[in-house]
This record gives structure tokens, C-alpha cells and sequence, in this order.
């Protein structure tokens, strides 16, 4: 296989091993190539060939139909000049045999060009799945509306592959009981009714100590702003600062707060603030926390995606607080069920709210060193390896935590690796096993190095009987590297500030990338 066409190829520096026991030297490199069937005249869903060889010795490409029928359940059947690849009692692909007994593939490739994106580098295919990781794992309801009622900007699928049924993150974050009945009322206006409920204590503080977070949710527009507490008693100050920074926002005035009586709410402090500013106090019922539904039910989806990001991405639990941040961030710009034609952040603040910049929280990403700060001036590097970890407020860029320095920045300039995860030892590709458009395992986590496909290439198969000759190099081929040494486990990270959104405490520990950044 050409190494023009080859994704995402990684370097072989140990022999291979197959399971034919063929021998095969000159192996380079193994990759993926995605391909583009058509059977009987018309375009089928893209194929994913992984495990492929790049020995640049061949001359043309070979591939092993036995394999296929001995390890992945297909049925070749040859009809004329051209075979049917069957799985699944339907037809996957099919290719050509010529006058010469040579077969072709009937398809082409897809160009990596096409999945290239213009401010970061695209390693995985933007379809709903990935679509529904960049959310923060939010239902595919809201998602495919999303993009039908043209609610946001910035998004724009090239795959229709339906996602996976079963996401283990979201599995791992959102298995619950049953919900509560939800209320009948609306506000009918901003802030004429704010839910309040803080949520606490979380056994593992965040880097700053924070072991607690209170919740705003406005009626009107369900627009969530939350804030990090160390101590309950510190509810009263967040909920002044929400207050004044809500009301110069709006232009409205607070209405009415509804709480579940905690005794955070209940100081003679609070009560006397409400009453110089005429706003009305609402209680729960006592051991009736489903009359606070809203507030209730807000702080359980946040502490879901929490969960889910946290897992997905192996990040130490003391990242709660820069994940809480970014779900924050965009769960306000993504559809709910009580507000019909509009998301909670354009019922906020009157415009549709713009999804291009998100990523995959926790993922890798290469963030770019500016020149003067670069280590070995002239000669060195850059970009330095970072972990993403939000969207910083009063920024137009994103946050990164670099795990060797310990350093929180801030950078507008940065390609994203959404498939892989610094702190997960196992992180690959999340495409479906065993389906259709994935016709071979895939290969232990590669090292990824640049790689580029050949705009719509159509390359030979040698005939069945050519396959098995040992001279020929079976390109798909489950391989194992000998000699793999397992990395390390990772070590706890240390200590460092996180800031949810409208956080209590100013985020002074994160800087711009311009400035200096903050030893964690």
C-alpha cells in the first residue's frame, strides 16, 4: 500500500507477525484508508481498511479476501467478471476481475483534504458521534435539532453514519431512576423567577479547594450560571454576584428566588438582601426537594456530564471543576425540551449561539508556541503537547493544561487530536466494532504523524490465487507488534484553579499564552 494513502500511519519498528504465518520484509508502516464503495451503480457508505501495510517494495496493492471470510463473517460470490463481498446478507462492496484475472475495488478513496478543518487539524470524520462528543455528550434529540431548525452556526456534518446506539460515557454519567414530573408554569420574562439549589459536598476538591457549587437557573430561558464555593455559607456572595451581573445583562430586575430552605438561604442576611430589593422568596416544602425541580434537576445533569467528560477523557477527579465549566458552557447553547425554537442561550441574550470553536473535552491538542517563547529561540519547537480543558471566559480562545510543565494557558492557536486522551492509556478511534463501516479491527493506539490520500484513486486486487503465495504482503492482516512496552501509569496530576462559569473568585492563576503561564 502506497503511503500517499495511507491515515494516520505509524511507524513500525519492530517485525510483524500475521496470522497466516506469512513472511513479509520491508514492512514500513501500518495506517488506515477509508474508502468509498459503489455497488450496482450506486454510492454506498464510506469503509474504514485499517491495519494496513505500507511496503513501498510493491508495485500495486494486494488484499486478502480469505481473511475477510475466515475472521470477519463475509461471503465472496462471483457472478461474470465481478465479485460481491456479502455480510450480513447484504452487499458491502464489490469489485472487477479485467482480462488480465486482476480484480479492482469499485470505489474511491476519500482525499484526507476532505475532513480538513480551517483553524485546527480533523483526525476522526465530523459525523453525529463526534458532533455528540463535542456537546458534552448531550442527547441526540437535541443534537439533530440542532441542526434541522438551523439553531446555531458553525456546524456542518460530512458523514451521515448513523452514531452508535450504546456511548459507555454517557452510560457511565446518566443511568437513573425515573425523573420528576415537571411543573406546568413559565416565567414570562427574565429573571421574573431564578431556581437556586447548591450542591455538596463533592469528595474530591478541585485544585483551588472547592467542594461545592450553587446553581441559577432562570425560568424564562433555563439559562444555567453556576458558581464554585469552598463553604456553603458563601452562597449568600454568589448569589449577589449573579444577581448584579444578571440584572446589568438583562436590563431586568430579579422577580422572585426559589430554594429548598437550606440553611445557606435562610441567614437573616439573605433575607433582609431580598427585602431591600423587593425580591420574593420561595421555599420548598420540608424533605420535598421535587418542588425545587428545576435546580434539582439542573445540578443531576451537571453532575452527568461531569461524569461522562471525566470518564471519557481519564482526567484525575480534581478536574471536576474545569469540566463543570465547560459543560456550562455548553449546555447553554444547546436545545432543551421546555424551550421549543430556541436555545437557552439565545433566550438570554437574543442571538443564536455559535458551536464552531468546540471540541472534545480532555482530548490532545497541540497548542502553538509563540516565537518569543520558544525554548531554544530560532530552533525550537513550535507547539508543546496539552491537554484541552475549556473555554476561558472574557477570551476568544481556548484553555490548555500542559502535564509537563503544569501549566494552565490560554491560546487561539491549536490543532486538536479528538481521538486520543493523554491520561488514558487505551485511548483509540471510537468507532463501532463489528459494523459496516468498520470491516477490520483496529490496531493498539499508533503514532500519529501526518498522512494524505490520493484524491479519488481507485487501486488493484490480485487475484485469489496470487493471495496466498509468500512472496505477497497481505495488507489487511490483524498484526501485532512485537517488542511493545506498555507506557507507564500515569501519576496523579497536581494541584490547580479551575473556575466555573462566573466563578466566586477571580481565575487569577490562568494567563493569556501572550503573557506568562502559571506554575500549577
Amino acid at each position: 500500500m502506497p503511503h500517499s494513502l495511507l491515515r494516520s500511519p505509524q511507524q513500525v519498528l519492530s517485525p510483524l507477525s500475521f496470522n497466516l504465518s506469512l513472511t513479509c520484509p520491508g514492512i514500513e508502516g501500518v495506517g488506515s484508508v477509508r474508502f468509498t464503495p459503489v455497488v450496482d451503480g450506486q454510492e454506498m457508505a464510506p469503509l474504514e481498511f485499517t491495519n494496513v501495510l505500507y511496503v513501498p517494495t510493491l508495485s500495486t496493492n494486494l488484499f486478502s479476501v480469505l481473511y475477510l471470510t475466515m475472521h470477519h463473517h463475509f461471503t465472496v460470490s462471483i457472478s461474470l467478471d465481478t465479485l460481491h463481498f456479502i455480510r450480513a446478507g447484504q452487499t458491502v462492496f464489490q469489485a472487477k476481475v479485467s482480462s488480465s484475472n486482476a480484480a479492482y475495488l469499485i470505489g474511491n478513496t476519500i482525499p484526507v483534504e476532505e475532513f480538513a478543518s480551517l483553524s485546527s487539524t480533523a483526525t476522526l470524520p465530523f459525523d453525529l458521534t463526534l458532533l455528540h462528543r463535542r456537546l458534552c455528550h448531550h442527547h441526540l434529540a437535541g443534537i439533530r435539532k440542532l441542526l434541522s431548525g438551523n439553531l446555531v452556526t458553525g456546524l456542518r456534518l460530512d458523514s451521515k453514519a448513523e452514531p452508535d446506539p450504546v456511548c459507555e460515557a454517557c452510560k457511565a454519567g446518566k443511568m437513573h431512576a425515573d425523573p420528576f414530573p415537571a411543573s406546568s408554569t413559565r416565567a414570562s420574562r427574565p429573571l421574573q423567577l431564578v431556581h437556586s439549589d447548591v450542591h455538596g459536598p463533592v469528595k474530591v476538591s478541585t485544585h483551588q479547594g472547592y467542594r461545592y457549587w450553587v446553581s441559577f437557573i432562570d425560568d424564562f430561558s433555563h439559562f444555567k450560571a453556576v458558581y464554585l464555593l469552598k463553604h456553603k455559607s458563601e452562597a449568600f456572595a454568589a448569589f449577589k454576584q449573579f444577581k448584579a451581573w444578571a440584572e446589568n445583562l438583562t436590563g431586568q430586575r430579579m422577580g422572585s428566588l426559589h430554594d429548598d430552605k437550606g440553611g445557606e438561604y435562610m441567614s437573616k442576611e439573605f433575607d433582609m438582601f431580598c427585602i431591600d430589593h423587593g425580591i420574593q422568596r420561595q421555599h420548598t416544602v420540608r424533605n420535598r426537594p421535587q418542588q425545587n425541580g428545576v435546580a434539582e434537576r439542573a445540578n443531576r445533569t451537571i453532575e452527568e456530564g461531569i461524569i461522562s467528560m471525566l470518564h471519557e477523557s481519564g482526567m484525575p477527579p480534581s478536574f471536576w471543576g474545569e469540566a463543570m465549566a465547560s459543560f456550562i458552557h455548553v449546555s447553554n447553547r444547546v436545545t432543551i425540551t421546555s424551550l421549543q425554537q430556541a436555545t437557552p442561550y439565545e433566550a438570554f441574550y437574543g442571538s443564536k449561539p455559535d458551536l464552531s470553536h468546540l471540541c472534545v473535552w480532555g482530548c490532545t491538542a497541540y497548542v502553538l508556541i509563540q516565537k518569543d517563547k520558544h525554548p531554544l529561540g530560532s530552533l525550537g519547537a513550535h507547539m508543546e503537547k496539552c491537554i484541552f480543558i475549556g473555554y476561558p471566559q472574557s477570551y476568544k480562545g481556548w484553555k490548555f493544561y500542559n502535564p509537563l510543565t503544569r501549566q494552565v494557558l490560554i491560546s487561539e492557536r491549536a490543532d486538536f487530536d479528538e481521538r486520543f486522551f493523554m491520561h488514558q492509556r487505551h485511548s483509540a478511534p471510537h468507532l463501532p466494532p463489528h459494523c459496516l463501516e468498520t470491516l477490520l479491527e483496529l490496531p493498539s493506539p499508533p503514532v500519529h504523524l501526518p498522512s494524505m490520500l490520493d484524491n479519488g484513486c481507485t487501486r488493484p486486487l490480485r487475484a485469489i490465487s496470487e493471495l496466498l503465495m509468500p512472496r505477497t504482503c497481505v495488507a489487511l492482516l490483524e498484526a501485532e507488534i512485537r517488542g511493545y512496552t506498555e507506557p507507564e501509569e500515569w501519576q496523579s496530576l497536581p494541584s490547580m484553579h479551575v473556575c466555573a462559569c462566573l466563578d466566586t473568585d477571580t481565575c487569577g492563576t490562568v494567563r493569556n499564552a501572550r503573557e506568562s503561564c502559571t506554575e500549577l
